[in-house]
């Protein structure tokens, strides 16, 4: 059995200014573009999450929006975990390792450096850091979430909008 993760950075957002809380930043424009791009760069390779775990943050909900939007999913895929959100990587391994095993290609969308260091973990390969709205492709062979653990996962690759506009 196979198990495909796939963990998203936050689209580029705004700075908290004077009064905005770093839970309520939005997407700045750059962050939208991104989006997009992303969501339909991963609609045109095929994969479509059963699940989407996002960060309780304005920044990452609107990135998770694009990718069920693209992928015509619909929003109710889309699960708000408010222990995502400044979460350390072992938190969010226990997140995942408690995902039904109906799920074979979940999508969790949080922030850096818990993204990174979680990805850095699994493929057991420095990942310094994923860009804004970068998805790192994980998959598992295994058949339940709880077995995903240390070096077990196969990193398929890094991408970011970036890269797609080099392309």
């Amino acid at each position: 059995m196979i198990k495909k993760l796939l963990l998203v950075r936050h689209a580029a957002s705004d700075y908290a200014g004077l009064g905005v809380k770093d839970i309520d930043r939005v997407l700045n424009d750059r962050g939208i573009q991104q989006a997009h791009s992303m969501a339909t760069y991963l609609k045109k390779k095929g994969i479509y999450p059963q699940l989407l775990l996002s960060s309780p943050s304005t920044r990452t909900r609107k990135t998770a929006l694009f990718f069920v939007d693209s992928f015509g999913i619909g929003e109710n895929r889309i699960q708000i975990v408010d222990d995502i959100y400044e979460a350390e990587p072992d938190t969010l391994l226990e997140i995942i390792r408690n995902v039904s095993d109906t799920v074979d290609t979940l999508m969790l969308v949080g922030h850096n450096p818990s993204i990174a260091l979680l990805a850095s973990y699994f493929a057991r390969e420095a990942i310094e850091q994923v860009p804004t709205c970068g998805v790192v492709d994980l998959m598992f062979e295994v058949s339940q979430w709880s077995s995903v653990g240390e070096g077990n996962g196969e990193l398929i690759g890094v991408e970011s909008p970036d890269q797609l506009k080099r392309a």
